[in-house]
């Protein structure tokens, strides 16, 4: 189990870059909306692998992985709602 102190670090590098974050996953997807639910489905993500971050790297990086992952995810789902849209 972790010790209190290194979960407190972790929520300070979790929740510190969550501006560029959604900057971020708003610029692949364009839709405010899902760069919401991509923010809440990495930040869940990345707090059950807490264990996995290695210390004294780029967490903004790690998160961005992440982030950069879940939008792929996302992106199939987008365009085939943008082709349903064509006459």
């Amino acid at each position: 189990m972790a010790s209190n102190d290194s979960i407190a670090e972790f929520i300070k590098l979790l929740t510190s870059p969550q501006s560029q974050f959604y900057a971020y996953a708003l610029s692949l997807l364009g839709n405010g909306q899902q760069a919401q639910d991509v923010m809440q489905e990495t930040n869940l993500a990345l707090w059950r692998k807490a264990d996995q971050f290695p210390p004294a790297t780029n967490f903004a990086a790690w998160m961005m992985k992440g982030a950069l992952r879940a939008c792929l995810e996302k992106l199939p789902d987008r365009q085939r709602d943008w082709k349903a849209a064509l006459p």
